[in-house]
């Protein structure tokens, strides 16, 4: 019987240490719809012809653009995230251990480490057959949680559209010089 009410306390105090120490992780989802854009491939015959498996791909492959360092960057300055006590972002050794050349330097270290942290909680996936992606984030609080995945979704629409037109304003500018 001592042993059977010494596993019971020992049993107790370890659910009573996981209460007390266990933070909860909340995951918010934002859905981003892409337009298509069809692309049309000319066979050898000269046939033209829509591809769906190229569009898919292209499609596919903007999962990497979302979880990209460029548009992770904007959303841990936008969100602030650097010293966000939810990420937790552990500090790197190396730079304690060599130190850093400047200030600057070692913001942008902490940056990238945050970068990272981030893509460590945050899940991108396609739902088939459509165009539309889900970013899921998280965050011990849900607010955070929510206004991160949101930010991810605007800032890779917002920098898509900026690439886009600064293709067709130096496509304009080529054509324009001829």
């Amino acid at each position: 019987i001592p042993f059977i009410a010494a596993c019971a306390a020992l049993v107790t105090l370890l659910g009573l240490a996981y209460i007390f120490t266990y933070q909860p992780r909340y995951v918010a989802t934002s859905e981003l719809l892409l337009a298509p854009g069809r692309f049309q491939v000319e066979n050898q015959r000269g046939d033209v012809q829509n591809s769906d498996a190229i569009e898919n791909a292209r499609v596919d492959g903007e999962i990497y653009a979302v979880l990209s360092n460029r548009v992770l960057r904007q959303v841990v300055i936008e969100e602030d995230l650097i010293n966000d006590p939810g990420l937790d972002v552990p500090r790197s050794r190396l730079a304690t251990v060599f130190g850093s050349e400047s200030e600057e330097d070692a913001g942008e270290l902490r940056i990238l480490e945050t970068i990272n942290t981030l893509k460590q909680h945050t899940d991108v996936a396609r739902i088939e057959p459509s165009f539309v992606f889900r970013i899921n984030a998280g965050h011990p609080d849900p607010n955070k949680a929510r206004d991160i995945a949101n930010s991810i979704a605007g800032v890779f629409l917002r920098l898509r559209n900026q690439d886009r037109r600064q293709v067709e304003e130096g496509t304009a500018n080529a054509l324009s010089d001829r």
